[in-house]
């Protein structure tokens, strides 16, 4: 009994077998034996049968002209019209590699360095530290952490503070004005040692270009410090969000001693719109020799 992809099953012993060539042949049954003797006519069509099946699987082996291939990797086996195998190839064997090498800044390590300005104290004996971080990294760096480490005389560590930059985004080899206040810093302390805890960014906020500011020179207040105020003018093509303006002050020897920032008065900032901005400055009795204003934003959408 044949099934439709060729393979033959004998329905005396069940051996299954395949014919490599050819069609096979259907023999006509030879005629009843008498009741007695149909026992041994079975065994001897079972013999048959069997040698049959000896002679296919050696007729199998050894034919030298067969077109049976065994499969390889990377192919796939079909039937061919006469019932042998040929061997199909499923695609290219020698696609050439492509090496595309890692940028440098990519396996850079984020590094950052926290250079001192002016120190100042308040009337609550807290501590102000002004000064600069330089992003020494290849690629830019988001807000970044500055700790102020206390040493005594016999150079023991006794306290430390921290602080943040100022700003969000910082471009490779950019320095922004960082400010470090420490509520309770140790009285006796003879040096501040400062660390950097620079880290890749894993998100940074877009920020809009085109923000021009126009402000008015810094007026003192009695009791306050200084006051400030001026415009922002959007001329970035697109509307801003978060406007926010920060004022840098500078000592007699142009050192960073002072900073202060708001925000201006308009939620949202259309294009080509103008809004004002005012703050005040604390410290009435700091003498500055100049001001600096910034001025950032972030896209609506």
């Amino acid at each position: 009994m044949a099934a439709p992809n060729g393979l033959h099953t004998c329905v005396y012993c069940g051996v299954r077998y395949q014919i490599s060539r050819g069609t096979p042949q259907a023999v006509a049954p030879a005629a009843a034996a008498p009741a007695k003797a149909r026992g041994s006519g079975l065994v001897a069509g079972v013999v048959v049968l069997v040698g049959l099946g000896i002679v296919l699987a050696m007729s199998f082996a050894g034919s030298k002209g067969s077109s049976r291939v065994a499969p390889q990797r990377g192919s796939a086996v079909a039937s061919a019209a006469d019932g042998s195998s040929v061997s199909v190839v499923a695609g290219p064997a020698n696609n050439a590699p492509v090496s595309v090498p890692v940028a440098p800044e990519e396996t850079a390590p984020a590094s950052g360095e926290f250079t001192l300005e002016t120190l100042q104290t308040s009337s609550t004996n807290a501590l102000w530290i002004y000064g600069y971080f330089h992003n020494t990294s290849p690629f830019t760096l988001g807000k970044s952490k500055v700790i102020a480490v206390f040493y005594d005389k016999d150079g023991k560590e006794i306290g430390q503070g921290s602080g943040y930059t100022e700003d969000d985004v910082i471009a490779a080899d950019a320095r922004v004005p960082s400010v470090i206040l420490v509520t309770d810093p140790p009285a006796d302390h003879a040096r501040i040692a400062f660390e950097v805890s620079a880290k890749r960014p894993s998100y940074l906020p877009a920020e809009i270009e085109g923000l021009e500011l126009e402000a008015e020179a810094p007026r003192r207040h009695e009791f306050l410090g200084w006051k400030y105020a001026g415009k922002v003018h959007n001329k970035s093509g697109q509307p801003a969000k978060f406007v926010k303006v920060r004022v840098l002050a500078f000592d007699q020897d142009d050192k960073f001693a002072g900073h202060a920032y708001t925000y201006a008065s308009a939620d949202a900032l259309a294009d080509g719109a103008t809004a004002r901005f005012d703050g005040t400055l604390l410290g009435s009795g700091k003498e500055f020799k100049r001001f600096e204003f910034r001025v950032s934003g972030r896209p609506v959408n």
